[in-house]
């Protein structure tokens, strides 16, 4: 799915709302973002971006967490209120699971680690690319499968398909053991046990089978 040509053309004419309060932040990011989406709006903190929002809106936001005014996730829960179908990325630091709770409450899609890879903002990207091209049908999404790994797929049992589906959503392992009330190393035999049962070796292939899948 990553770099498929359709979620890379379908992105070039997207809107998307990037707010981050640190200004070379976000003037670099910026730049990495322009050269992707159709139409890129930018905000200094939550109460500006939500202001953005309401006067251009945008398909997709990313947002960082803690900004003045109004921080990331207020922001995203009031423009999920506003927009129900607009797509949500958080760029987050390590020590910011505190506000992970409050994040998979309002229904964030993607998490993105700070210092910001660009490749993993390139996958979120197309994730949620991916996902408004397919209109949210998880039908069209499953049809991306083939038959042997739908067979696979339906070979995981409940837990092992609530890890998959947070990886799918950019999480890393002590986030998804935090989300799931569960300890880190029983979050790693889990990881281990769908790439056994997937045929996949590394959670970028095990991401990229949750968007595939439908699960997100």
């Amino acid at each position: 799915m990553l770099g498929d040509p359709q979620d890379v053309q379908f992105l070039s004419t997207l809107t998307v709302l990037y707010a981050e309060d640190d200004t070379e932040t976000r003037t670099l990011t910026g730049v990495f973002l322009g050269r992707r989406v159709g139409t890129l709006l930018t905000a200094a903190d939550g109460a500006a971006g939500l202001e953005v929002f309401r006067a251009r809106g945008a398909q997709i936001v990313i947002t960082d967490i803690r900004m003045p005014k109004l921080d990331g996730l207020g922001m995203a829960q009031e423009i999920r209120r506003l927009d129900p179908s607009v797509l949500m990325i958080v760029t987050t630091a390590f020590e910011e699971t505190d506000y992970l709770a409050r994040a998979i409450t309002i229904g964030i899609d993607q998490y993105v680690l700070k210092p910001i890879p660009p490749e993993r903002l390139d996958f979120a990207l197309l994730t949620c690319a991916h996902r408004l091209r397919l209109a949210g049908s998880a039908q069209a999404a499953a049809a991306s499968l083939s038959a042997g790994e739908l067979e696979r797929l339906g070979q995981l049992t409940a837990r092992e398909r609530e890890v998959l589906v947070c990886i799918g959503r950019g999480l890393p392992s002590h986030a998804i053991g935090q989300a799931l009330g569960i300890s880190p190393k029983t979050v790693n035999t889990h990881v281990a046990h769908l790439m056994l049962k997937l045929g996949l070796h590394k959670a970028s292939a095990l991401a990229a089978f949750a968007v595939r899948g439908g699960m997100l």
